[in-house]
């Protein structure tokens, strides 16, 4: 009779145990959920009318809660920290739109974000890709222009002539070639380019390769010396 009592109390207390276990785990799920009911997404850039014209787009913004957990579909999420996040979103093959699924997770509990965010791409026809092209090379030309014309303001107008004849060469090599400077290192080009043309090249060779001697007679200092055939001026008399 004492066994059996015994092994009541037992049973009676691992029943009692579990009934506590699930209680608190149901506790702790509301106090979580709760807290996913109280959170906030802001956007700091999403798509007017929901549409996005580039082919990728990477949309920015914050979530009240920094200790929730995030992940999402069809984007990539890019950054996230002290709620705070970034999210990329590409176009896949030639799909028109899509759901932008933002998931948050405190704890154990998780649900889907309240809302669902309906992505459009505008089509990828062949007419619109076009278009698109144009309109960023017409943009890329634009900053290109814009930044060559603050660079002249900096270097000057005999400079930027330069730059145009020579893209290759820094901005700096063309200020200084405007000005008729000569220093070791500058390309020989840059020095037919102060003296024009009218020059003598000689050309020795000592076991060690090829070395080239410019000449303006007409000039001082008068010869310039390439001794490894770089094409840039490693002396001169």
């Amino acid at each position: 009779m004492e066994k059996i009592k015994k092994d009541q109390w037992i049973i009676g207390g691992v029943i009692l145990f579990a009934i506590a276990m699930i209680a608190f785990g149901l506790i702790k799920d509301k106090v979580e959920q709760d807290a996913l009911d109280s959170v906030e997404i802001k956007f700091d850039n999403f798509p007017s009318n929901n549409v996005i014209d580039t082919s990728y787009f990477v949309l920015s913004g914050r979530i009240n809660d920094p200790t929730i957990n995030l992940n999402v579909a069809l984007g990539k999420l890019l950054s996230y920290s002290n709620g705070n996040f970034k999210i990329l979103i590409e176009r896949r093959n030639d799909e028109a739109e899509g759901l932008l699924d933002i998931n948050l997770l405190k704890g154990n509990s998780f649900r889907n974000f309240q809302k669902k965010y309906i992505v459009k791409f505008n089509r990828a026809t062949k007419e619109y890709l076009a278009k698109l092209k144009i309109q960023e090379l017409k943009k890329q030309k634009e900053e290109e222009r814009a930044e060559f014309n603050r660079k002249i303001k900096i270097f000057g107008k005999k400079a930027g002539k330069i730059k145009t004849r020579h893209p290759e060469w820094s901005w700096e090599d063309c200020h200084n070639v405007a000005e008729s400077k000569i220093w070791i290192g500058m390309d020989i080009e840059m020095l037919i380019y102060i003296r024009g043309r009218d020059f003598s090249r000689n050309v020795s060779n000592y076991g060690d390769g090829n070395q080239y001697q410019y000449c303006w007679m007409d000039y001082t200092p008068s010869c310039f010396y390439d001794n490894d055939g770089d094409g840039k001026i490693e002396s001169y008399n």
